[in-house]
This record gives structure tokens, sequence and C-alpha cells, in this order.
């Protein structure tokens, strides 16, 4: 389940004039603070950190990231290294209204049926709505019916 919690705040005059929002936090082993923020941004300890990614999580207490990429990184203590095998969980998930979705090679299955011919790398959710790398690269989402193209003010960055 992913939480949606105001992170960061600044107040000058008694008026607010920035704020985030964070869609999910990790705390890895050495008590460092993780989140994703605004646009998939990524931050440390509240500070921005270079790269955007669609996910956190931790393996035996350290970081790690899934890039916009659908690359998985790893944090060093001083910098992300990419990580060969994307991890098992992109290929299987379970949204929020129960539906499984899963990858049998790179066919698309909603609830163990092929879902509108959808083709893809992995699985991701985002902001609530079944996204996934397309075989192309490009990432797409689930509209209820099929898939279309995710539009994106910027162009994507992975975590370096």
């Amino acid at each position: 389940m992913t939480s949606i919690f105001l992170m960061a705040a600044i107040f000058m005059s008694g008026s607010l004039v920035w704020a985030m929002t964070v869609t999910k936090q990790v705390t890895d082993s050495d008590g460092v603070v993780w989140a994703i923020g605004d646009n998939l941004s990524l931050w440390r300890n509240g500070e921005p950190s270079p790269g955007a990614v669609r996910d956190i999580f931790l393996v035996s207490g350290k970081v790690r990231a899934i890039g916009v990429d659908g690359n998985q990184y790893a944090w060093t203590g001083h910098n992300w290294e990419r990580v060969p095998e994307p991890p098992a969980y992109i290929k299987h998930l379970t949204d929020n209204a129960g539906v499984v979705w899963s990858l049998a090679g790179t066919q698309i299955l909603r609830n163990g049926v092929p879902a509108a011919g959808g083709l893809g790398t992995a699985l991701f959710i985002v902001n609530g709505e079944i996204q996934v790398d397309g075989v192309d690269g490009r990432p797409l989402r689930w509209n209820g019916a099929g898939w279309e193209l995710v539009q994106s003010a910027a162009p994507p960055q992975s975590p370096k």
C-alpha cells in the first residue's frame, strides 16, 4: 500500500511557499530516509537526490530503486550503481482493486488473462495506476480498457 503524506514544507512570514507530497518512503539500515516525491523525484533525508525513480525498496536493509528507465539501482553509500537483474516483484503485482497483474514473457496478464494485447517488460503502480515499460521502452498505462502512452512533461532520467 502506498501512503501519501506531506514530507516537507517551507514557511516564510507565516505563509506556505513550498511543499512536497511523498508517495513512498523507506528507511534503510543506516537510518537514511529515502522518499519518492512529486514527478517521481528522489529524496534522501529530506534533500533532493539526483534522478527520478518509479519505486524504492529495501534488500537486506539497503535501498534499491527502479529508475524510470526500468533498470534497478543500488545505493553504494556515495552513488547509484546499476544492478544487472531486475527484481521479480516487477513481474507480478496486485493493484488496490485486488487485480493481479503479471507478465508471461512479455505478455501482460490481468487476473491470468491477456490484458488487451499489451506487451511489456516490467510492471509498476504509479500514483495508483498500473503502468508498464512497453517492449519498445516507452511507458504505458492501463486506462481500464486498454493501454495508452504515458505523457511526460520532462524526459525521464535514472538515478546515478
